[in-house]
Order: C-alpha cells, then sequence, then structure tokens
C-alpha cells in the first residue's frame, strides 16, 4: 500500500506540473504509466516504428548516485512509435534514435521504483534533441529508496532551441526567488543561461538563482508546484532583471496542502 501512495502521489504532482505552465514550448505529458505495477528488473530492446524522410536526433542521458535500477519511459505525439521502455537501467546510461520530421512534441520520464536504491541518492535525466540539451531533472531519493524523474513534454512546434539572441542582450542577470513560510515539498521548473529547463524540487526556503543571459537565452521563466504542505502558508516567487524585479506574485496553499507557482514568469529577448 505505501508503494502505491507513493506512486499516486508522484503521479499527481507529476500531471499538475506539467499542465500549469503557459509556455508554447511544453505540453502536459501522460503520467499514468507512473502508476503501472513495477516490472521485473529485465531489458527491453529498442523497438519502434521507422521514421520515414526527414528526421531529427533524440537523446536521453541518466547520472549521479542513484544506486538502484530504473525504468525509462519514451513519449512521443504524432502517431510515431517511440523505442520500448528500457527496464532495470543502472547508471550511467544513455540512448538515442531518431524521431520523424513531423513529430510535434516529445518527451519521457524514469522511475526507481525497485526499492533497491538508498534514501538521499540523487538522480539525473537528461533530453536531448540533436545534441542540443533541452532539460535537466533532478530528483533524490525518498526514505524508501524511490525516485521518480518526469521531464516536460517539448513541443516541436515551438521550438526555439536554436534560436540566437542579439549582443545587446547578452549579460544580462537574471534572479529567480522563492520564499515563504511553505512547509512542504515545491518542484520548480526554470530556464538557465545555455536556454535549457531545470527541474528540480527543493523542501527548504529561501530559494534563489541568479545568472547572466548567453546567446542562448532566449526564454528566462520560472514557474512550479508545491504539496504535503499546509492550508494557508505561502510562498512569494519573483523573477528579477538587472536588479529590477519584473514579476512578483503571492499564493496561498490550497485545502489539500498543494500549491501552484502560477502564472509563469517569463522574459523573451530578441
Amino acid at each position: 500500500m505505501k508503494k502505491i501512495n507513493v506512486l499516486l502521489q508522484m503521479a499527481f504532482i507529476g500531471f499538475l506540473l506539467v499542465s500549469v505552465s503557459c509556455s508554447v514550448e511544453s505540453e502536459p505529458i501522460l503520467t499514468e504509466n507512473l502508476q503501472n505495477p513495477v516490472p521485473k528488473p529485465e531489458t527491453t530492446a529498442v523497438g519502434g516504428s521507422e521514421p520515414q524522410g526527414i528526421h531529427r536526433s533524440v537523446s536521453y542521458k541518466l547520472s549521479g548516485n542513484f544506486s538502484g535500477k530504473l525504468d525509462v519511459t519514451f513519449l512521443s505525439s504524432d502517431g510515431f512509435t517511440p523505442p520500448n521502455p528500457f527496464l532495470g537501467m543502472e547508471i550511467p546510461w544513455e540512448t538515442e534514435y531518431d524521431i520523424p520530421g513531423q513529430t510535434y512534441a516529445i518527451g519521457g520520464y524514469a522511475n526507481g521504483l525497485y526499492g533497491d536504491g538508498n534514501p538521499e541518492e540523487t538522480a539525473s535525466l537528461q533530453m536531448f534533441l540533436d545534441n542540443k540539451l533541452l532539460e535537466t531533472v533532478i530528483r533524490t531519493a525518498d526514505d524508501d529508496g524511490y525516485i521518480t524523474l518526469p521531464l516536460e513534454s517539448y513541443s516541436l512546434e515551438y521550438d526555439t532551441s536554436e534560436k540566437t539572441i542579439s549582443d545587446s542582450n547578452i549579460g544580462k542577470e537574471i534572479t529567480y526567488k522563492v520564499d515563504g513560510d511553505f512547509s512542504g515539498k515545491i518542484i520548480l521548473v526554470y530556464k538557465v543561461a545555455d536556454g535549457s529547463r531545470e527541474n528540480i524540487e527543493i523542501n527548504t526556503l529561501p530559494w534563489e538563482y541568479t545568472f547572466e543571459t548567453t546567446v542562448n537565452s532566449a526564454r528566462v521563466s520560472i514557474y512550479g508546484l508545491g504539496t504535503q504542505g499546509m492550508k494557508n502558508e505561502k510562498i512569494q516567487y519573483s523573477l528579477s532583471l538587472n536588479g529590477t524585479v519584473v514579476d512578483s506574485g503571492n499564493v496561498e496553499a490550497y485545502e489539500d496542502g498543494s500549491i501552484s507557482l502560477t502564472p509563469e514568469f517569463f522574459i523573451d529577448f530578441d
């Protein structure tokens, strides 16, 4: 029963998190598969349909000190069948496959739910498009040694991974801040200097992240979701440019102790 509760909780977090973004870069991923029974630790070979015509390369990498086995599942949304899941993988691990040119969204997730990991061990799952980093998910194993790493769905229709900005917008200081008395866990999704997203979980406040824009910083943004807090607990979050607050918000936890750091705050640079 405890394992089922963990799966339901992680599925709930993943589904809500990827649904709250107002960015055209992402679409909600399907997380109902997180509730499937834990499979036996065996490897399934890559399958999937044969890409036709123009194609692009998608790759995934697992790293960290998590000592347990992980199952990796890929998602696609154009009728193309992605490779079969890899089951029972150990860190370090990576794979690559081609997608048809008409593919409009990619994503995936990794579950370490065999119970063979140790508490506080960490793992990261990265997704690349044509060798360009799109997202890094970082998580820490819970008290039972379980870990779940859900990537956001990435919309190729609005792909900006190759977009560059003008010299006048390079070197601007960006700061994200999150503060308040919220006592639960918070998942934050934010853009970093190279244009990719980081997807992390934090347990204490305040939290702050600062960087300078680069030629790849077409968009800077932050949003998130919290769970396991208490009703009426609060969070303040903000986005600043060169020391000046551009957007800020105050949000309050719901009856069930969840809290939503929305709307997404963002700046687009040309």
